[in-house]
């Protein structure tokens, strides 16, 4: 466009604006009343039922979809602990199983370091809402090495095995040199199956 035709566009609204402002100086508001109460009427309608109902839908919609998003959030932590918990329960004993798996798991761990079991009591059971623990009493001869290397593969085993107690006296006979009498008590907790 050219400037002479910005002017004269400029020029014609200030004249129609001043046309405007001196109609409504001569005759007033009132004139136009019934025309502003219908436009007032329309823009609190229009906001009223589209802008307001929408704002209100898009604000519950909003709060919807977080409230979906942190369920979905929330059910996959849950799958994932879940998961976890199932494998956990895998390794574990069936019931009618734990004692013939803590003693085969004692006894391997024995075999890796060639001891040889002189005395063994029975596998107790003690059952606690949760879980059960299991104990054993085992004597043998080592040496201190292989009893101190025998403790350590127990408790670093994945299946938490634990020395309750030891006891530890020198062998009377001179022939066993440098092997010592010991009696350990491992214990271990396994998961019941039912509160899982």
């Amino acid at each position: 466009m050219e400037w002479s035709r910005i002017r004269f566009l400029l020029v014609k609204a200030r004249a129609e604006g001043g046309y405007a402002v001196s109609v409504l100086r001569s005759r007033g508001v009132l004139i136009y009343r019934r025309a502003l109460v219908i436009a007032s009427a329309v823009v609190a309608a229009i906001y009223l039922l589209v802008y307001k109902g929408s704002e209100t839908k898009l604000s519950q919609a909003r709060l919807e979809f977080s409230s979906v998003k942190a369920s979905q959030e929330y059910a996959s932590r849950y799958r994932d602990l879940e998961q976890k918990l199932q494998a956990y329960a895998s390794l574990a004993p069936g019931a009618k199983d734990r004692g013939s798996w803590f003693l085969e798991r004692v006894r391997a761990a024995m075999k890796e370091e060639n001891l040889f079991i002189t005395n063994l009591s029975p596998v107790t059971e003690q059952t606690y809402p949760g879980y059960t623990l299991l104990s054993m009493n085992i004597s043998t001869q080592v040496s201190y090495q292989q009893l101190a290397s025998w403790i350590a593969r127990l408790e670093r085993a994945s299946h938490a095995f634990n020395i309750a107690s030891l006891t530890l006296g020198k062998r009377p006979d001179k022939e066993g040199m440098g092997f010592n009498n010991v009696t350990v008590v491992v214990v271990t907790a396994v998961p019941n199956v039912d509160a899982l």
